[in-house]
């Protein structure tokens, strides 16, 4: 699981930006922002390459679909304290306020004239999720801090930009939770203001104040077990995380022993020719990049929500044999989802117990 948008997955993003997820879901966001300081990847995916629709765009798109959809009714008679816009930005993020532990908050800060509020929240195995709103402005927060009970930081902040004010900011797990409530404060001290437009240097105006909201969320623990590694021809691919939500099935991978040009770009086979300028004809491909797909229990591709990595192409340094893959995907009803992995005439096949 990449995009392409201008700075969202903080950066913008809709792919929650995405899963479970970067995940991912804000893990794309906060990767893709760091992608764009180093200048942007190619990306790549499904059989040969694609763009994927850049984040903000794709947040837009979806959370339309969702707040416009007759079946959003259902979940918000069962989650009245969660707003539709709430309710719609967290299905971006596979979260569905009538399933999951997702807590509504009420928790505020003014400071500079701006006030932010945490108006929802969610913790699992692989993030940390919650729900703001910034007003009057709609400003987004600029590296946003959200610290555990010890003062430990939890890693990768990213923000997903939404309607009226709205946005996610996803962090990575906590690092030492409780089935109960886990105490956290999340800190803000400059907020970057789109709408008020450039200033005479071409720069975003900035707001600076001292943001500090407290609250607690629930933790739970959806985690799978990890499927045994396998090989591709000399590639080695060990799954490190799955997890699945009530909307969503999350899966981070490892590949080893090849770049991600070797992965990516297949040498092309030249004809052999003679002396005399005669060729023979080309044998045929000697294999097709690599591609993973999740499948549904009827043997359908399952659709991603969130594609966690920054490039499409994965998450490694250049020239690295060692590559970092991640997606969330939408799941639909429980049973054997088939994990399935291809690269140049190599197959591995894996099963993930959705329940």
């Amino acid at each position: 699981m990449t995009m392409e948008p201008e700075a969202p997955l903080g950066q913008r993003i809709a792919g929650i930006a995405f899963p479970e997820a970067g995940t991912l879901a804000a893990r794309v966001i906060h990767r893709y922002h760091a992608a764009g300081t180093s200048g942007r990847r190619e990306v790549t995916r499904q059989s040969r390459r694609r763009r994927l629709v850049p984040a903000a765009a794709v947040a837009v798109v979806l959370l339309g679909a969702i707040v416009a959809g007759s079946g959003m009714g259902p979940a918000l008679a069962n989650s009245s304290l969660i707003s539709p816009v709430v309710a719609g930005l967290l299905r971006i993020m596979g979260l569905s306020p009538s399933q999951d532990r997702v807590t509504p908050l009420a928790v505020s800060a003014t400071s500079a004239g701006q006030t932010i509020s945490v108006l929802a929240g969610y913790a699992d195995s692989t993030r940390t999720v919650t729900v703001l709103q910034v007003s009057p402005s709609g400003a987004e927060p600029v590296a946003p801090t959200l610290t555990d009970g010890s003062g430990s930081a939890l890693p990768s902040a990213s923000v997903a930009p939404g309607p009226q004010g709205h946005m996610i900011l996803s962090f990575g797990p906590l690092g030492h939770p409780s089935p109960g409530p886990n105490s956290l404060t999340l800190r803000i001290d400059t907020l970057r203001d789109f709408a008020a437009g450039k200033g005479a240097g071409g720069a975003v105006k900035q707001v600076s104040g001292e943001w500090v909201l407290h609250f607690s969320l629930p933790y739970e623990n959806d985690a799978l077990p990890t499927p045994p590694p396998g090989q591709l021809g000399r590639v080695t691919v060990t799954f490190t995380f799955v997890a699945a939500s009530s909307t969503s099935v999350h899966v981070r991978f490892v590949t080893a022993g090849a770049t991600l040009n070797d992965l990516f770009d297949l040498p092309s086979i030249q004809p052999s020719c003679d002396a005399g300028g005669r060729c023979a004809a080309p044998p045929p491909p000697g294999g097709a990049p690599f591609l993973y797909q999740l499948l549904d229990p009827t043997g359908r591709p399952v659709g991603d929500m969130v594609n966690g990595n920054p490039s499409g192409k994965g998450e490694g340094q250049e020239g690295s044999v060692r590559v970092e893959w991640e997606t969330l995907y939408a799941r639909g009803a429980p049973g054997t989802y088939h994990l399935v992995v291809t690269w140049n005439g190599n197959r591995l096949e894996r099963d993930i117990q959705v329940r």
